[in-house]
């Protein structure tokens, strides 16, 4: 997505995708489902669900487990997309989570990403029951587990000998609506899963840092697919980031202060780390990463849901954002 000029002559700001990751989902089903249609109607582009079980230091919080979810939220929308962020390869069967996300794709109509990472929850590996390999040999799974998928979407009855999944004439009958379902790859480490990332991976997922961990990040996710001849800008770069928004000062000030304390942010360091401030300020923050590569924001939304702060973004935030034919769609239906 490129800068385009503005009547006036100046430039606008360069289109990005915007979504919500609504995970680990601890609200009721209602919620999450009266909160997705709510960010469809508000012109939000996608929707994101963790692949968790329990939340915390235990099940206090009941979890939506993921994968239903997404179906049962693939029935009642009719535009928005749809993916997991992430799906962890420890937790299920590649050739399983391929006919799974093809079906999703089916009910949504073509509209689901099938995120997938390494996985990480000691704590809920061991609750569960669920080997937890060494981080690499869970990369190396990242890597079989994104081949197969796309083998089984494509092909008919396929057989892979991998070091670590196995399939002996196993196939996906249920094909995505999509040519090629979107595969995100959710990884920051930088001396292997960025390679995986490079070789595998439609769409990048990091999770917000400092500006300077960014950037480096970045440069080596570049220098990566050039060293196997891949093209970066053919690389989608999507970041996950906490919001912040509000016209009132003392309304701003609580709702920053509710992020920092959620996540854990240095008060020093906080300002880098999340899109803050009111909405001048959040559309300078998002041009910033916009400007570092980065074309698709998936905003983290604090539990319980604010109606208010999500209405704020997306009256005064979202239309500097949208792509030029979006815009003219909004002027024919105003």
């Amino acid at each position: 997505m490129t800068t385009r000029a503005s009547a006036s002559g100046t430039t606008a700001p360069r289109a990005v995708t915007m979504g919500l990751q609504l995970g680990p989902q601890t609200v009721s089903w209602a919620e999450l489902r009266r909160w997705t249609l709510k960010a469809e109607a508000l012109g939000f582009d996608s929707v994101w669900l963790a692949d968790h079980f329990i939340r915390g230091s235990g099940p206090s919080h009941p979890v939506l487990e993921m994968w239903s979810g997404l179906a049962a939220l693939a029935t009642c929308t009719t535009r928005i997309r749809l993916g997991s962020l992430v799906a962890s390869v420890t937790h299920r069967n590649p050739a399983i989570t391929a006919v799974s996300a093809a079906t999703i794709d089916q009910i949504s109509g073509g509209r689901f990403v099938l995120g997938l990472g390494a996985g990480w929850s000691e704590q809920e590996h061991r609750a569960y029951g669920i080997p937890l390999p060494p981080p690499a040999t869970r990369l190396a799974m990242l890597a079989e587990f994104t081949q197969i998928c796309r083998l089984l979407w494509t092909g008919d009855v396929v057989s892979f000998a991998g070091k670590h999944f196995q399939l002996d004439d196993a196939a996906c009958e249920i094909k995505p609506v999509q040519d090629s379902l979107p595969i995100l790859v959710g990884a920051m480490g930088e001396q292997i899963a960025l390679r995986v990332v490079a070789q595998h991976a439609d769409v990048w997922n990091m999770v917000s840092m400092d500006i300077e961990t960014l950037t480096r990040k970045q440069a080596l996710l570049d220098r990566y697919c050039e060293e196997i001849g891949r093209e970066p800008a053919t690389l989608r770069r999507s970041l996950e980031v906490p919001i912040a928004v509000a016209t009132d000062p003392s309304t701003l000030q609580k709702r920053m202060e509710r992020v920092i304390r959620a996540r854990g942010y240095p008060p020093d360091r906080a300002a880098d780390m999340f899109i803050g401030g009111s909405p001048e300020q959040c559309i300078e923050k998002i041009q910033r990463y916009v400007a570092m590569g980065f074309d698709e924001l998936m905003l983290i939304t604090l539990e319980p849901f604010d109606d208010d702060e999500l209405e704020c973004f997306a009256e005064y935030v979202l239309p500097a954002f949208a792509a030029p034919d979006a815009a003219a769609r909004g002027k024919a239906n105003g």
